[in-house]
């Protein structure tokens, strides 16, 4: 497909299912040419099937620092410019108690949820800084805020992005870079499908607002962070789950 110079592009991590399908989905709906990241290139390739517009692959284990060089590489080969990074990729914990996590859990969780932040970002930072700057979205977790059992590992990955972004936000500024994290709380998934149904009733009738946020509520408030409407924005956390993170307590233990 043919494309502008002056097209905006954007790089999704992650984008092969769920999140990251629908964000890459809503940039390429808004005139983005979309770079859609996974691992496993047969759903890399399908994702990219499924949406309308001028959509590449990127086929990568944002585990490896390699694979990250080599995905970055493979931009080259197709764009100088990058304006958008939306780094999405997530790996979901080992979902051990704290005593019987491994260091090999805990530092593959980090692989992806932290140091591929970090390092996507500096390859990003980098184009971004030879044209007029641009934006980094991390996707981060209202668990940042608000732990839950057995999830150490993630938590503690998530907690490194928002500390993470609010430094890279005060040493990209200068370079009209702007960097914030949207942090979704449960979101409505086909992850949703494996639980049993009394557990989804419970956990939507302790959010405030009565409903789970959907992937695409997570996709506006992604676009919003990188869109000129949010040119004075950058640090910030923008929290999409239903209200769930402003309690204390669920609502079904409140006296």
């Amino acid at each position: 497909m043919s494309h502008s110079p002056q097209q905006p592009v954007v790089l999704v991590t992650g984008a092969n299912v769920n999140t990251g399908l629908t964000i890459a989905r809503h940039f390429a709906s808004q005139g983005f040419r979309v770079f859609v990241n996974g691992r496993r290139q047969e759903e890399v390739m399908q994702a990219v099937a499924s949406i309308e517009g001028d959509v590449l692959p990127l086929v990568a284990d944002l585990s490896d620092p390699a694979q990250i060089d080599a995905m970055f590489a493979e931009l080259a080969k197709h764009t100088d410019r990058l304006d958008v990074l939306v780094n999405n990729a997530c790996h979901l914990g080992s979902f051990k108690n704290f005593t019987e996590m491994t260091l090999a859990d805990f530092e593959g969780v980090l692989a992806v949820n932290l140091r591929a932040v970090f390092y996507t970002s500096q390859h990003a930072a980098k184009i971004m800084m030879t044209h007029d700057g641009g934006a980094i979205v991390n996707v981060g977790s209202n668990t940042a805020q608000r732990a839950i059992r057995g999830r150490c590992d993630y938590i503690a990955a998530k907690g490194g992005v928002e500390a993470l972004s609010r430094a890279l936000a005060l040493e990209l500024g200068p370079k009209k870079i702007r960097v914030n994290v949207v942090s979704p709380g449960y979101i409505n998934t086909n992850r949703w499908e494996t639980l049993p149904a009394e557990h989804v009733l419970r956990r939507r009738d302790n959010l405030p607002l009565d409903f789970e946020a959907t992937t695409q509520d997570v996709a506006d408030a992604v676009f919003y962070m990188a869109s000129p409407q949010a040119r004075a924005i950058t640090g910030t956390i923008l929290t999409v789950d239903a209200g769930a993170s402003a309690q204390l307590v669920p609502l079904d233990c409140e006296v």
